[in-house]
């Protein structure tokens, strides 16, 4: 079970620093919403600037694809912030605001 976890909060991590990049490198057609960073820390007890410093920084503009984060290090980081957090609340806070991407159809 712990492994799931882990899994699906990986991908809601790359899914939010793949949001990151691509609002830092213009997008495409529409600019993606940037990731709820206020909103995030608010609910994990920290500040806006922790929650940013805890995720990978976006690549340089066509440099390929966002690093994939890895979710350890993530949730260690943000842990160091408030020592009370446990994995199962950030992954709540980071499903809670995983960006919708445009509908695909």
């Amino acid at each position: 079970m712990k492994k799931v976890k882990v899994v699906s909060t990986i991908a809601v991590v790359a899914v939010l620093c793949a949001t990151v990049a691509q609002a830092n490198m213009g997008g495409g057609g529409g600019k993606p919403p940037a990731p709820e960073f206020g909103k995030m820390a608010k609910d994990l007890g920290l500040s806006e600037d922790q929650v940013k410093s805890c995720f990978p920084k976006p690549a340089a503009q066509g440099s390929g694809p966002p690093e994939r984060p890895d979710m350890s290090k993530v949730s260690s980081c943000l842990k160091k912030g408030n020592a009370k957090l446990t994995d199962g609340q950030i992954e709540k806070v980071l499903k809670k605001y995983e960006p919708k991407g445009p509908s695909r159809g």
